[in-house]
C-alpha cells in the first residue's frame, strides 16, 4: 500500500478530502449522516480552500472497490473542472468529467496528472 492510501484510507468510515494544485493532501470530516457508505464535504470547507486551489476532490470506499456510486456519478457532476479519486485498501481510480459523463480516467497517459501525483501515489 503507498504512503498516500496509508494515509487517506479508514477501516472505520469513508474520508474525503482535496489535492491542493501545491500537491498537498488535505483531509477534511466527512459530514455525511452514514459516513460507512458515503461521504459529504462542505461547502464551508470548499469556500475556505477556494476551487481554483483544488486539483482534486477524493474519498475513500471501506470495500476493496473503486467503482463509482450513484451518490458518488452525482457529486462527481457537481465539479466537472476537477478530477476525483476513490481510494481503496490497495488501489485507488482517477475520474473526470466530460460532457456531464462522469469517465475512469486513463491517469497513466494524463500528463497533468502524471505530474502532479506520480510522486503522492509512488510513495
Amino acid at each position: 500500500m503507498s504512503e498516500l492510501v496509508s494515509k487517506v484510507y479508514n477501516f472505520d468510515q469513508e474520508n474525503c478530502g482535496f489535492i491542493l494544485n501545491t500537491g498537498e493532501i488535505i483531509i477534511l470530516q466527512n459530514l455525511h449522516p452514514d459516513p460507512v457508505n458515503n461521504f459529504s464535504i462542505s461547502d464551508e470547507d470548499i469556500l475556505n480552500y477556494g476551487l481554483e486551489n483544488i486539483l482534486a476532490f477524493w474519498h475513500s470506499h471501506l470495500t476493496n472497490d473503486t467503482n463509482l456510486s450513484t451518490n458518488d456519478y452525482k457529486a462527481f457532476l457537481n465539479f466537472p473542472d476537477h478530477y476525483h479519486i476513490i481510494f481503496c485498501y490497495t488501489d485507488f481510480t482517477v475520474y473526470t468529467v466530460r460532457n456531464n459523463l462522469v469517465i475512469r480516467s486513463d491517469h497513466a497517459s494524463n500528463s497533468e496528472f502524471s505530474s502532479r501525483f506520480a510522486t503522492l501515489v509512488s510513495s
